[in-house]
Parts: C-alpha cells; structure tokens; sequence
C-alpha cells in the first residue's frame, strides 16, 4: 500500500537496475529503501514515528500522498528479506494530513547487523538525481569521522575524499591498471577511466571550515589545476558517485538516482562498466537510470574478462504502466550479453525514431 503498489515483491542482486517510462514508480521503490533506512535509524533511537519528509532528501508530503490511489486507513508494510533475516515495517495511525507515520519495527534472525542498520556513508550513500553542481567549495560536517555523510546530493564528497584518502580499498575494487590500494590512488585511476586525462585533488581553505575541489586536464592545461566552476557539470555530477563506490564496506549499500547525468555517451557507458565493477566487489547497488549507455556499459563489463560481474549478480526491473497498474518486468542478461527479454519501450526509442526519420525520407516508394 505505497504509492502505485498496491503489492508488490521485487528481487534485488548486488547490481540491481530499475527502469521505465517516467511516472512508472522507480522513485517509489528507491523511496521505500530510503523510508526503512530511516526507520531503522528511528528505530535505534527509540523513537516510534516515522516522518516522511527530511532525512535523505525525501519529501513525500502527507500520509494521504503516500497512500494508492482511492485508499485511505491501510497500513503501509515495507519489508526486506535478506537470507534467513526479514526485516518488517509496518506504518499505521494517522490522520490523512500528518506528515508522519506511526511505525512497529519487527527484525528477525541476524538483520541487526545489515548494513541498512550500518553507521556512516560507508555503509549506506543515498546520491539524488539532483546532485552538487560546480562549486568552488564544500561546507564540513560537525561529527565524529565514523558519523560522516555524502549527503544526498553529494555535497559532502570532499570531506569524504580527505577522510578516505590514505586507507585502503577493498582490493576487489581496485583499478586493473593499478594494483595500488591507497583510496586516493585509486580514485585518480577510476576518474581517469571515467573521464580520460583529470585528475582531482582537494584543497582547504584557511580559516574557514570548507573544503574545495580542483581539477585539471593534464593535455589541456598542463599542471594548472581549475575551479569546478571551469570544468562542467559532468565531472562534479560523476565525482561522488565515483568516491561514494570506492569507500563502501563490503555489503554496503549505494542507491543512485541518474548517474548518467551531464556525461557524454562515452563517459555513460564507462561509468556502467564502473558500477559493474564496483557491485561486483561487493557493494550492494541500486540504480535508476534512463540510459541505454549504462544498460550497455554493464552489459559489456559482463562479457569482458577483465571485469568480475557475473550476469547472476544483475537484474534490471522494467516498469510498465498499464491501465491495471504497474507492471514489473524481471529482465536478465544470459552468456552472450543479450537480454533475456525485451518489453515495451523498454531503451527501444532510437530504433523507434531511426524507422520514423526512414519513413518520412521515403513517404511512398520510388521517391528520392
């Protein structure tokens, strides 16, 4: 009973893609995550409401905005089963206009130690669609190092980036050019396959408590290192994604909104191959995207030798709105990269506009 699923069970792997039209309820269940995340932190705190606007950046509006259409007074269940724990979070009790949910929070078996319970970004990075522009600077958070955010919109990935500099990681993840676990070698090496010839580094400020990040374009620009403001929107909309990934704990888990976002075709179908990698390492990601270059990114890190993904650890859900709801389509990729199913308007709409342009060119036969 949330939003447009009346009922609905989805499998998730370590990568696991969500697409579809817009409007079809991908949002919806990365809301969902976001919702029992927050419970759980809620939870921990004794705390026995759950609201529905603020942490993460959700802003769900009141108990009538989240309920199915046409009904009203029905509990809202959300749940997670992970081996032989579950997770059940059942919110009941308000009036139609609250802002919040009275919530009862069942775990059984092991799932205390989840890591949707997990402290810190390293255990659990939520990146909107709507991420940091180019800014010359980043503000810094106020907390203990183990307390440490991203921040929805990626606003604290420079903090992140000092933080982690000197640990190592996890060698699953590591570059293949690159043996070198330290993090910041290793964010270099992935920004350069991501975005051929930057580098990144950070910078602080005196006396004040920001920190900035400066790039350059080795071949371009010799040593000189730019604000964000003279690099684009693509590199600083690609960074957090890229450190995000890098610092997770085995198991973590990543939900991404967009990470196609800004980035040349290329670099789209490079940062798929990176998700790829980095799922294949052992974080557990979700993904939302509108990106046939992605989808095709990850397709070819499954067939390529040098990437670990096996084609068992991805699932892509395709939502479909029909007049009888939403409908989710499981699709997979088998041995030979293909998928194991194609649904309606599932990334088909240039094969759709290439047959409009030829039929409009040759209207009737024997035209020039």
């Amino acid at each position: 009973n949330f939003k447009c699923f009346q009922a609905q069970e989805l499998t998730s792997r370590p990568l696991t893609v969500l697409s579809g039209v817009n409007g079809a309820g991908k949002s919806t269940i990365i809301q969902a995550l976001l919702l029992m995340r927050t419970a759980l932190q809620q939870h921990v705190q004794g705390m026995k409401e759950l609201p529905l606007n603020g942490p993460h950046g959700l802003a769900l509006g009141q108990v009538m905005d989240i309920l199915p259409h046409n009904m009203e007074n029905v509990p809202v269940v959300l749940g997670l089963s992970q081996e032989a724990s579950d997770l059940q979070i059942t919110l009941t009790g308000q009036s139609p206009g609250a802002r919040y949910l009275g919530m009862d929070v069942i775990e059984q078996g092991d799932f205390s130690t989840s890591p949707m319970h997990g402290k810190g970004f390293e255990w659990f990075t939520f990146l909107s669609a709507n991420r940091t522009g180019p800014q010359d600077y980043q503000p810094m958070q106020s907390t203990s190092p183990e307390f440490l955010e991203m921040g929805e919109n990626g606003q604290f990935v420079a903090e992140i980036l000092e933080a982690m500099g000197q640990k190592r990681v996890d060698p699953r993840r590591s570059h293949t050019n690159n043996p070198d676990g330290l993090f910041h070698v290793q964010v270099g090496h992935w920004l350069n396959q991501l975005l051929p010839g930057w580098a990144v580094k950070v910078e602080r400020s005196p006396n004040f408590d920001v920190l900035g990040l400066r790039f350059k374009k080795q071949q371009h620009f010799g040593d000189e290192w730019l604000r964000p403001t003279n690099t684009g929107f693509g590199i600083t909309y690609a960074f957090p994604i890229l450190v995000a990934a890098l610092a997770m704990q085995a198991g973590g888990v990543l939900i991404i909104d967009s990470p196609e976002a800004h980035l040349h075709p290329a670099g789209q179908s490079a940062m798929g191959q990176f998700l790829a990698h980095m799922a294949a390492g052992g974080v557990q990601i979700f993904l939302e995207t509108h990106s046939d270059h992605i989808i095709n990114g990850i397709r070819l890190a499954v067939l390529d030798d040098r990437h670990p993904l096996q084609k068992e650890q991805l699932i892509i859900h395709h939502l479909e709105n029909t007049p009888d709801g939403t409908v989710v389509h499981e699709i997979g990729i088998n041995e030979r990269g293909g998928l194991t199913q194609h649904p309606a308007d599932f990334f088909d709409q240039a094969e759709k506009d290439l047959a409009n342009i030829v039929r409009r060119r040759f209207p009737t036969q024997g035209n020039n």
